[in-house]
């Protein structure tokens, strides 16, 4: 369907009853096969699930919209439903999409700086004459001797999540909450895992909780959930196509060793993952510092915290703190990581910590190749 700013073609769809329910106004992102995502003036996404209705269905959607129409979306809190393809529950459904007019270039520009209509599955096409966008190169402010350490320890990380091995690992998660602050910690359970790494995927199994074992999946439990701990940062940090900037270089120390460390910043709808709860998503802003050892060039460990998130989205704090250590299988040595601490903290005064830690490291099989964007 052509457009243009002149000429405006008003496209209402809706279920009945609809216009009861409440909306959210942004610019259209994604359409997959069973969901919309739309994108708020503050950068949260929201995700809804796609009614049965033939008029809302994603093929009708993805003939009638483009990425970046401004919209007006009518939703409603359903029961929760476990989309096993998007391996996430769905809590919103949509009611009701509108074009709210024509997008200008101002408007398209803004869409188009998000990494959402970037995902996979998206059925929505760019408008005509619309190239994507590329990512802002990674940037580095360093001395010489920070640059000559950072190539290295790019080149190494890169090198490491392009061959990840597959292996075995025993997975132990103490988790804590509080809800006053500062937090005074009080112990919530216990969660052991055995855990199967094929490159990126991870395959759960075995799973007990305060030692009695789990018949519904680990996402399905209350309380603070984790995944993907051990290749979610590298790649964003590292790849020089993402938007990282490396401010500092000095040398300090982490468990006992000498390493240098860098701190960095990224932008929002960088190459990190989103933070999502509920309906909403967010690709937050993050900043950090990495501490690699200069005789290798080795990450040892990685702390990341979330920035200056909007004032509605739920999560207010999240700082995580990634440890590596050398590992012996058999006659060999592997880099792999050995513990993790995640603190969170919502709104208005709910805090989770998780403690991760992992042991008996084994079974290496058939290498695997992770290719970032």
């Amino acid at each position: 369907m052509s457009r243009s700013v002149s000429l405006l073609t008003v496209v209402f769809l809706a279920l009945p009853g609809a216009a009861k329910d409440p909306v959210y106004t942004g610019e259209l992102q994604k359409v997959t096969q069973h969901f919309i995502t739309i994108r708020l003036a503050d950068h949260r996404l929201i995700d809804a699930l796609l009614p049965k209705s033939p008029d809302l269905q994603a093929a009708a959607l993805a003939a009638r919209f483009h990425v970046g129409d401004p919209v007006e979306m009518a939703w409603r809190i359903i029961p929760a439903v476990w989309m096993p393809t998007e391996q996430t529950y769905a809590m919103t459904g949509m009611t009701s999409l509108r074009r709210l007019h024509a997008s200008s270039a101002e408007d398209l520009a803004r869409a188009l700086s998000s990494h959402a209509w970037r995902e996979p599955g998206n059925l929505l096409k760019l408008p005509d004459g619309a190239p994507p966008p590329p990512l802002a190169p990674s940037v580095a402010h360093l001395p010489a001797e920070g640059l000559a350490v950072l190539d290295r320890a790019r080149a190494v990380s890169l090198d490491y999540l392009a061959h990840l091995p597959g292996f075995v690992v025993d997975e132990t998660a103490r988790r804590y909450s509080s809800t006053l602050n500062p937090p005074q910690w009080r112990p919530f359970d216990t969660i052991q895992s055995q855990i199967t790494y094929q490159g990126a995927h991870e395959i759960r199994d075995r799973i007990t909780r305060d030692g009695v074992p789990l018949k519904e999946p680990l996402s399905s439990i209350n309380g603070q959930h984790w995944h993907q701990m051990f290749s979610a940062y590298l790649g964003p940090i590292f790849n020089p196509k993402c938007p990282t900037v490396f401010d500092s270089f000095g040398k300090g120390s982490a468990r006992g060793m000498d390493l240098y460390v860098f701190s960095f910043k990224a932008p929002p709808d960088s190459c990190f993952n989103a933070f999502d709860i509920r309906e909403q998503r967010y690709y937050a802003a993050m900043s950090g510092r990495v501490f690699v050892d200069g005789s290798d060039g080795q990450v040892m460990q990685l702390d990341i915290r979330l920035d200056d998130p909007p004032d509605d989205f739920p999560i207010l704090r999240q700082e995580t703190e990634v440890s590596w250590d050398r590992v012996k299988i058999g006659d060999a040595v592997h880099v792999l990581p050995v513990a993790t601490d995640i603190l969170y903290q919502y709104r208005p005064s709910s805090f989770w910590w998780v403690r991760l830690e992992y042991t008996n490291h084994r079974q290496f099989t058939a290498a695997s190749t992770i290719i970032f964007n």
